[in-house]
């Protein structure tokens, strides 16, 4: 169990990339008209496309691909870069290079689960350098931690000043400066083969990850100008493009991510554990204060959910202590119902099953279908001494399995959510069928269950509620008619579903179509009264399950405040802005943590489980 993923939603989702790019100061119309409609353009001929979904704003933009579920995403990364590599030429020189991003499964994993703030007297700066050289590489290197990001601190960079008119006279273009770093900077593939069965790449890495000044930029004539000759370098602190604030307080954040079928509870005890080891290795004055941690909700969650499992598979033994009367009975189906699920968590981890909320709500419901077939095959050894019964449970037990297949056809968005519900149960209800066939006959050899004389109430109680199944059937085999008339009225005839009128007034059966059913008349006269006696309850089902349905993934109660600002304001005085209303949000108790995220033109409080979301 320990081995298996556990998660509080399900992580697969279709293949999807997004591609970020920047344009510095460029506003979303410029960027719009010259970046994302072009890649926009250039994406729509990929082969698997679902959809194209992009967003431009001040500065920066991205484009969403969806894919359909059978799309490689390897293979769609390379045609993507293929595309852009086509694309560039024709982009602004200011533009940057675009990147490609394949997506985390769900919004579960593209937030960090953990986060850990760092504290220190001294600068911002510093702690993150310690933080980024210390704590950083060890939280990395643990198994299943995908990444970790630090955030609270500008990073330096190095600013490239150029002399224009002695461009002008080599003929150098700021392109060229560009691409000449792009260059240096990048790590290109030579080419893959197979040798001893063994799939190798060779590339060309950077020599260094510095800034260089001997970086060739051009040979002009006979000489090869190098970035020395036309340009001075300074390496300075970022000036502050975004702001980011726990509780309002500006610190140093490390944010941990987990891997895509990790277990993210045991992950996240270790990963404490490692880091009570590692603040007393740092100087004196750092603290590190845990300021999230997602598993604490999912821990919640998951109680919730074993205790009504719990009491889901106590109410059934209770039943069946209940009737039978037998603490051996009792004992048969406790031992037939733990092997079972022991077995089927081995099946979980070999088919990697993650444990998350719609499987273990596959795991209740099988519950009582397990002890269902050990109930029918107890019965029949104690009574009939032989196994033919197991025809029947087979014959059930498929009738069920084949009734989960209709999730395989639902629509690929709602068949990744269920995929794991229907595994989960398909499993469970095999395994029940070797443990009916195999274990329960052996069991029944070793705990002895006597037959024990039927007591006249008993037996008078079968009689009756015989006699009024047999009552029921005979009136259904008499009026046989009436009764599969009464059967689909209560289904529902969908007539509801005819449209008011056919658009085309061309062919004889359209016309008499308008004339009839779609006349104004029987529209506004007959059709409501029809639609209700008729519909059944497929229309009731129709109108108001599938028509207004909306689902959603479980998660944490927040409370987001989003904000926007006109074009022109600077992001220092939307911090201003934020800072005011962070100093009011401190007065709450009620309030668990909130983080502020403040960048470009848009920025946003989320305040994590508001005990009194109407007082706020």
């Amino acid at each position: 169990m320990s081995k298996l993923s556990v998660k509080l939603n399900p992580s697969s989702s279709l293949p999807s990339i997004t591609v970020n790019y920047s344009w510095s100061n460029s506003s979303p119309y410029t960027l719009e008209r010259s970046i994302t409609s072009k890649l926009e353009a250039s994406f729509s001929t990929l082969k698997g496309v679902k959809t194209i979904q992009s967003k431009s704003s001040k500065g920066n933009g991205y484009v969403l691909l969806e894919f359909d579920s059978y799309k490689d995403l390897d293979i769609a990364r390379f045609e993507v870069a293929m595309l852009i590599r086509q694309v560039y030429k024709k982009l602004p020189e200011q533009s940057s290079y675009p990147t490609i991003n394949i997506n985390r499964p769900n919004d579960e994993e593209d937030s960090a689960f953990l986060s850990y703030s760092i504290k220190a007297n001294t600068s911002a700066l510093s702690i993150k350098e310690k933080v980024t050289s210390s704590i950083e590489p060890i939280i990395g290197a643990i198994k299943n931690v995908d990444r970790t990001e630090v955030s609270g601190a500008n990073a330096k960079e190095y600013v490239i000043t150029t002399n224009t008119l002695l461009l002008k006279t080599l003929k150098i273009s700021k392109r060229d400066i560009v691409q000449a770093l792009q260059k240096a900077f990048t790590k290109e593939g030579l080419g893959n083969f197979i040798r001893n069965e063994r799939f190798l790449t060779f590339s060309i890495v950077p020599h260094s990850q510095l800034l260089d000044k001997n970086i060739p930029i051009k040979k002009v004539q006979n000489r090869i100008i190098y970035l020395r000759d036309i340009a001075t370098i300074k390496k300075q602190e970022q000036e502050a493009q975004s702001f980011f604030r726990i509780n309002g307080d500006n610190a140093v954040t490390l944010h941990i991510f987990p891997r895509k079928r990790a277990n993210v509870i045991s992950l996240a005890d270790e990963i404490e554990s490692i880091l009570q080891v590692e603040s007393k290795n740092l100087p004196k004055g750092y603290t590190i204060t845990k300021t999230y941690d997602s598993t604490e909700y999912l821990r919640q969650e998951l109680a919730k959910i074993y205790k009504r499992s719990l009491y889901t598979v106590g109410i059934l033994l209770l039943f069946i202590l209940c009737i039978y009367r037998s603490f051996k009975y009792l004992l048969i189906t406790l031992i037939s119902l733990g092997a079972n699920i022991c077995i089927a968590f081995l099946f979980y981890f070999i088919f990697q099953i993650e444990i998350q909320l719609y499987s273990l709500a596959g795991i209740t419901i099988s519950l009582g279908l397990i002890i269902d077939n050990s109930i029918v095959m107890i019965d029949h050894i104690k009574h009939q001494h032989n196994k033919s019964v197991f025809i029947s449970i087979l014959a059930a037990t498929l009738t069920t399995i084949g009734a989960l297949s209709v999730i395989y056809f639902l629509d690929d968005e709602n068949k990744m959510n269920l995929i794991d519900f229907a595994l989960v149960i398909i499993i469970n209800l095999s395994i029940s069928l070797g443990v009916a066939f195999y274990l329960i006959p052996a069991l029944m050899e070793k705990i002895q269950i006597p037959l024990k004389a039927e007591k006249n109430w008993s037996r008078t109680l079968k009689k009756r509620f015989y006699n009024i199944y047999r009552h029921i059937i005979s009136f259904q085999l008499r009026f046989k008619k009436l009764a599969i008339l009464l059967i689909i009225l209560i289904f529902g005839i969908p007539l509801f579903m005819l449209p008011d009128t056919l658009e085309n007034n061309d062919t004889w059966y359209e016309k008499t179509y308008n004339t009839t059913l779609g006349s104004d008349w029987y529209v506004e006269h007959v059709k409501p009264h029809i639609d209700t006696y008729l519909g059944g309850t497929f229309r009731l089902f129709n109108n108001y399950v599938f028509e207004n349905g909306y689902y959603s993934r479980n998660a944490e109660n927040k409370l987001y405040v989003i904000a926007t600002v006109e074009k022109g304001a600077t992001i220092h005085q939307v911090n201003e802005v934020f800072l005011t209303l962070e100093n009011y949000l401190k007065q709450y108790e009620e309030i668990k943590k909130f983080t502020t995220n403040v960048y470009n033109d848009l920025s946003l409080i989320h305040i994590s489980e508001p005990t009194r979301l109407g007082m706020i």
